[in-house]
Parts: C-alpha cells; structure tokens; sequence
C-alpha cells in the first residue's frame, strides 16, 4: 500500500465517515490529510483511490463534492481567449521569473474578471504573457525574492523527511536553504545556483559566502515580517467576539 493509500483510507476516510467530521478538519488541524505529495506516475492510482472514496463516503450517505482546480482555470483562461493561444504561448516560450503559489490566487481573479483584494500577499502572473502581432510571448515581470518553508511532519502524518525543517529563499539566481531542523551531519545552510542546478545537487555554500550572508538576511527579514502579521491566539483574539459568534465558530470546528 502507498503512502497516500493509507492516508485516504487510514487517516482520512474515518475522519470524513465520522457524524460531524469538523472538529477534525478544522483551521487547528491544517487539514494534515487532505494535501499529498506523490510522483507523477501515480497521479491516476490516486485519482482512483479518490473516486472511490468518494463511491464508499456516498454509500454512507455523506454528501461529496469534488471541485477541480484544473477545470476552475481552463474555464477561467478560456473566456479571456481560446484555448489555442495559451497552448501556442506554452509551446513558443518559457517564462525565466520565479513564481510563487501564493501567485496562484491573484492570477486566477484576474483570469476570471475579478478584482484582487489589496491584502492578498502574492502578485498575478498574468502580465508575464502579452498579446503582439506575433501571438503570446513573455514578458518581464518585477523580480522579488521567493520563499518557501518546509514545516516538521511528524506528528502531522505528512510526507518524509518528517522529523526536519527549513526555510528557502530563491534571489538573484541563488537559492538558500536554512536548515532550522536538521540531521547530524547536515550543514544549516545551503546554497545553490538555481538556474544551472535546478535540483539542488551541489551544494555551493562555502564558494560564495557573501551570498549566503545576503540571503540570510533575506530570510531573516521573511521571518520577522511573517511572525509580525501572525494570528493573535484564541484567548486574546476572542475577547472581542459575542457568545453567539463563539458559539457559531466553535460549530463550524474554527476553535475550541
């Protein structure tokens, strides 16, 4: 059995079969078991599994909807221009600029002809692709550093390594890695040139110091800048709300 086999039918599939499966799936949960990490070849034994969890959630009488991201964007991009032209624009050119997920949701409003909330922390990819006589081409876009943080797992029944941790800043053409939490042995920081070792094979740290000093800071700046919008906890954050609104959070599994 693989890993994400187990998860849906283990972890998964007992939670969503439950009465009232909210207390589980909740924003304090960070939904552990509804993201999978998989190789590409196993994208259709997934889909299967999926289906038939869905097959056995309905047998139980729950109410299951699946909604397609894929779907959401092919109906997004297909009403701003023919399918065509985007698959020209894939074929033709590549685009050179880092992007981010945090991306994804701006681009898909803007697809989709609605506005983007000033708050929303990442920026639309839709000005990396413009129309000439020629079709599609890439554009150039602002180039901002892009930073992804690999969490601790092991008590989330997340994906291996589950026991460390590490944040990541890609800039400049260099990526470092920040190991927080790391076997013996590993260094705490790793440098790579992203654009000749997209696969982080050699680690360059120690030839480029200065590099590893300006990206650390990068990061260090990333992490005072993410604890300073974090969340206020429970006990202070609720001290505005009525009872009915508690109430009502605590029904739909939100805290407490």
């Amino acid at each position: 059995m693989t890993d994400f086999e187990r998860r849906l039918r283990d972890d998964l599939e007992p939670i969503l079969g439950s009465p009232d499966p909210r207390e589980k799936l909740s924003a304090y949960h960070d939904m552990p078991y509804a993201l999978f990490r998989y190789d590409p070849e196993q994208e259709y034994p997934l889909r299967r599994e999926v289906t038939l969890l869905q097959t056995r959630l309905a047998q139980k009488g729950k109410r299951v909807t699946r909604i397609s991201l894929a779907e959401c964007l092919h109906e997004a991009m297909s009403s701003l221009r023919p399918m065509e032209d985007w698959y020209e624009a894939e074929r033709s050119g590549t685009v050179e600029e880092t992007v981010q997920t945090i991306d994804l949701m701006p681009t898909l409003l803007e697809l989709s002809g609605l506005p983007v909330p000033a708050v929303v922390q990442g920026h639309s990819l839709t000005p990396l692709l413009a129309r000439d006589a020629g079709g599609l081409h890439a554009a150039a876009a602002s180039s901002r550093p892009a930073v992804s943080e690999k969490a601790e797992t092991k008590n989330a029944g997340g994906p291996p390594p589950r026991e460390t941790a590490s944040e990541a800043v890609i800039d400049g053409g260099w990526k470092l890695i920040h190991n927080t939490k790391r076997p013996d042995g590993k260094p705490e920081f790793e440098l790579f040139d992203h654009a000749k070792d997209p696969l982080d094979a050699h680690d360059v740290a120690a030839a480029h110091p200065n590099e590893v000093a300006r990206l650390a800071k990068t990061l260090d700046a990333w992490r005072r800048m993410v604890t300073a919008a974090r969340l206020k906890p429970d006990s202070e954050a609720n001290q505005n709300l009525s009872k009915e609104d508690l109430e009502r959070l605590k029904s739909l599994g939100y805290i407490q």
